[in-house]
């Protein structure tokens, strides 16, 4: 059995971790090379790249049948590289149709049922590979849900199996640079509203723009390779904004490029999520957990890292209590993800801003790691990497005391748990005890010199449990 420490290369900006570059690979390596474990983070969201946009059929003004005429024209040419391709099988792909303002609903259905119709004889297509879609342009908020239920009720009328959706992006998404799929476009109570409605229908509703996974992939594996080529000993990556189906892809391909080297997949607590047609935020994040784990557990990932990544709201992994609206995830929460990725055969690594107390809750927990930044380090005035960041008011240093302290407390409820389990109860309630007096002093006093004297106390009566701990365990 090892105990181990890993020192993380990050560099915190405003904005939350960011990916580190040479200075900061240097310094990690001249400090740790040899020593301890070295982990770093490439980058919280993906470099997102989209396959070409899918063709589209503009609908024009005119006469009905002029229209409709035109438009079974358009549609042969779309086709024609899809269906006369070098080896003479047909590549799958879906037209879409876009009408313009003022088209009567009649008109539209008339149109769409005249394309399928002509799609489906085959003439100038293969109709088991060619299919027809209908593109919608929404606005914000529930105007823009009401537009695309409309867009999916036209779809199901017409015969037609999917909708794309187009249109201006909400703030919160400009915010973080893009979200996921629909939650681009619609809050993440509106896109489980209309992806219900669209799954009621048997109607697919995505995003115009189709994320290219073979790309993103290769984008997560330069960052990861770099690091491997470093020396270090696992890589973290994170997904955002990728649905979970597209995550899927990309988790799959990385896996392969490092099958014998840890590359580990990041889920973010405080983002929402989209798997199929579910939305998972807030109240139901512990159910989107447990879905990433399910896709972790099919690429044979063996390790995880659950995090937070939105610093402008500030929020923490943990709860404080249950009228807590900072932290996100209750220790039974933790737990029970825990336990599922533990059925899985899957580490868990868990991180987002936690303090001394509940580093010592998380050992009780006996999760498999923790990262630490915030309860491990002290306020520093801004450095000069970081004065081009006009939003960084202080930095954060890490400090011997406080890794010292983290990790004994850390270790301390690992061993209460240990020793309750192995019929020990006093002495785990003994060293609990220690444990809790130097989590109060810590939190309540300035006094260096009990403190400095409460953690030896500590320290002697971890070091006697985990000398008891192994010899229970030899027997075992």
């Amino acid at each position: 059995m090892e105990i181990g420490v890993a020192h993380d290369a990050e560099r915190l900006a405003a904005v939350g971790e960011v990916a580190v570059g040479p200075e900061e690979y240097r310094d990690i390596i001249l400090e740790c090379h040899g020593s301890i474990l070295m982990s770093t983070n490439i980058g919280t969201r993906l470099n997102l790249r989209y396959y070409k946009i899918r063709p589209i059929i503009y609908i024009s003004n005119g006469p009905l049948r002029l229209v409709t005429d035109h438009s079974i024209e358009k549609a042969k040419t779309l086709l024609e590289p899809f269906w006369q391709t070098p080896d003479g099988i047909p590549r799958p792909v879906t037209i879409f149709v876009s009408f313009g303002p003022g088209k009567p609903f009649t008109q539209r259905l008339a149109i769409l049922e005249a394309l399928d119709k002509a799609l489906s004889r085959s003439e100038f297509c293969d109709s088991r590979y060619h299919k027809l879609g209908l593109l919608v342009t929404v606005r914000l908020g529930k105007h823009g849900i009401s537009k695309a239920m409309d867009a999916i009720d036209l779809a199901h009328k017409a015969g037609i199996a999917e909708v794309a959706v187009q249109g201006p992006v909400r703030w919160e998404a400009q915010d973080k640079i893009s979200m996921p799929g629909l939650l681009n476009y619609f809050s993440p109570t509106l896109t489980g509203r209309l992806l219900a409605y669209a799954d009621k229908n048997n109607v697919i509703i995505s995003p115009k723009n189709l994320v290219d996974p073979d790309t993103v992939a290769r984008n997560v594996w330069t960052g990861l390779q770099v690091a491997r080529s470093m020396g270090l000993h696992l890589g973290k990556y994170g997904l955002f904004p990728l649905t979970l189906g597209e995550a899927d892809e990309v988790m799959g391909q990385t896996q392969k490029f490092f099958n014998n080297w840890t590359a580990a997949p990041v889920f973010y607590i405080d983002f929402p999520h989209l798997n199929g047609n579910k939305v998972y935020s807030g109240k139901n994040i512990q159910k989107g957990a447990e879905a990433f784990l399910d896709i972790v557990e099919r690429n044979q990932v063996p390790v995880v890292l659950f995090d937070t990544a939105d610093k402008d709201k500030g929020r923490k992994l943990i709860k404080q209590n249950h009228n807590d609206r900072i932290g996100i995830l209750t220790l039974e929460e933790i737990t029970e993800i825990d336990r599922c990725a533990g059925e899985r055969g899957i580490k868990s690594l868990w991180a987002g801003g936690i303090s001394i107390p509940q580093a010592f809750d998380l050992g009780k927990l006996k999760v498999f790691g923790i990262y630490v930044t915030t309860a491990a380090a002290a306020i520093r005035p801004v450095s000069h990497k970081y004065k081009r960041d006009p939003m960084v008011t202080a930095e954060r240093e890490i400090t011997f005391e406080g890794v010292s302290r983290t990790k004994l407390l850390l270790e301390a409820g690992f061993l209460v748990t240990s020793l309750h389990e192995s019929g020990f109860g006093s002495d785990a309630d003994t060293l609990e005890d220690k444990a809790k007096k130097l989590i109060r002093l810590l939190d309540r006093t300035n006094d260096y010199d009990a403190q400095e004297k409460a953690q030896e106390e500590l320290f002697d009566l971890t070091t006697t449990a985990w000398k008891r701990h192994f010899i229970i365990k030899s027997f075992d």
